[in-house]
């Protein structure tokens, strides 16, 4: 039996240096009571109570209990219980529950998925073999919204059958494509997504949407499949309903919510007009404390794909650049602005607002649009990009080739547009430095959620 008092037990001793006792140079040392037990070493100390045990070191503590464990070293701290665990370091913390683990194993693979991405594009561009890395898939013109400055809900709709899409999908991947991110009208009113989707995922391509997020939770299951969601919303309730329609706001925002609980990988997407000019400050604060990042748009004109409307939309040519310029500081402070600063630029200095692009014919585009990234209206008709959809006479993906159909739209004579994603996109493949950088930390590589 124990006794109730603390004893020391007898211990090994190393061998006295000269000049010193056996007594300076014990190697262990424990004390015992009935309710606990200590033990030292010159390495560390263990103490054990019945309620939990708690070991220490120089470089680090450890405490222990039926509930959880804690882990503690100079350079950072993790808590663990059943149900979670928490990480800690100066460079900033990760919360997990059992659910959470999962999804983040998930994330990890997509991180890999991105960075094979890049290098593939890296080797494309130095070896000057183009490859249509990122296709904008449009799948209806039809839509369950009427956003004001775009004319897509009134474009005739002659879609294609799945036979065909999936052919087209095969095609793409052939060539090297590295996304497939579908458009409408709104995508998910199609019934055949859930099938086009896993098979862009069978073939090892991205699959992404960009929605305005009505049916998000009715498909959800879908959506989680995903690769890449974004979801359009201009502002707080009132600019927002105001744009695309009474009540779409609380519909967006169930959406916007539902993928942030997901953890899934998604971003906002903003049209700035001149009713909505003021609406950046809190596009920044919601993505912040989503965790998300948010694109910023001028509206476009084009009259085939936006109306004769869109330009009634636009801001006056000061306010574009007052807006601009404020996005440009934003990013600078370290917002979560998607786009680069030096593509914002590039819409902050264009010259003359009522010009959406300028074209020099006969001479060939030094843009990347038709050759490193494309667009694919409903009926397989292939695109540079959307900016010249109605003006551009392409080739198409069924009657002529997906490969045919591609090559031709990089047979264009655009030099230079003030919209900021398709200056973001070319950049990209000019190899630009800072775009490259912005490139690598907002999509390459996973972005915590909170």
């Amino acid at each position: 039996m124990r006794r109730s008092t603390p004893r020391a037990n007898p211990s090994p001793t190393r061998p006295p240096r000269d000049g010193a006792s056996g007594s300076e140079e014990v190697a262990c040392r424990v004390a015992e009571t009935r309710q606990s037990r200590v033990a030292e070493t010159r390495k560390g100390r263990v103490a054990e109570t019945r309620k939990g045990r708690v070991v220490e070191t120089r470089k680090g503590r450890v405490a222990e209990t039926r509930k959880g464990r804690v882990v503690e070293t100079r350079k950072g701290r993790v808590v663990e219980t059943r149900q979670s665990r928490v990480a800690e370091t100066r460079k900033g913390r990760v919360a997990e529950t059992r659910k959470a683990r999962v999804v983040d194993r998930k994330r990890l693979v997509k991180a890999r998925e991105k960075v094979a991405i890049g290098a593939r594009i890296l080797a494309s561009r130095l070896s000057g073999r183009p490859r249509p890395f990122f296709v904008q898939y449009s799948l209806l013109n039809g839509c369950n919204a009427r956003c004001a400055y775009c004319n897509s809900p009134n474009r005739e709709d002659r879609p294609l059958a799945l036979d065909d899409h999936l052919s087209i999908l095969g095609e793409f991947a052939r060539l090297g494509a590295a996304r497939i991110k579908f458009l409408g009208g709104e995508p998910l009113l199609v019934p055949d997504l859930d099938r086009l989707a896993d098979e862009v995922l069978r073939l090892g391509m991205r699959a992404a949407i960009v929605t305005n997020g009505f049916l998000v939770r009715a498909r959800l299951d879908l959506v989680r499949r995903l690769s890449e969601v974004v979801i359009s919303i201009d502002g707080d309730e009132d600019a927002h309903d105001r744009q695309r329609g009474a009540g779409s706001w609380k519909k967006v925002m169930d959406a916007v919510e539902l993928c942030a609980r997901e953890r899934l990988d998604f971003f906002l997407s903003a049209v700035v007009t001149r009713r909505s000019a003021g609406q950046v400050p809190w596009l920044l604060e919601t993505a912040s404390r989503l965790g998300v990042m948010v694109n910023f748009q001028i509206p476009q004109f084009n009259p085939e794909m936006y109306g004769a409307a869109a330009r009634s939309w636009m801001p006056d040519p000061e306010e574009i650049r007052r807006i601009v310029a404020e996005i440009v500081a934003a990013k600078e402070r370290g917002a979560p602005v998607l786009f680069s600063a030096r593509s914002y630029r590039t819409t902050l200095a264009w010259p003359d607002f009522s010009l959406e692009r300028v074209e020099r014919p006969g001479e060939p585009s030094p843009c990347s649009a038709g050759r490193y990234f494309l667009q694919m209206e409903p009926n397989g008709d292939v695109y540079p990009c959307v900016l010249h959809v109605g003006t551009f006479a392409p080739k198409n993906a069924v009657r002529d080739g997906v490969e045919a159909a591609w090559r031709h739209a990089g047979e264009h004579s655009c030099f230079s547009c003030y919209n900021t994603w398709l200056n973001e996109n070319r950049a990209i493949f000019d190899l630009h430095p800072s775009v490259l950088g912005n490139f690598w930390k907002n999509y390459l590589t996973g972005r915590p959620r909170i």
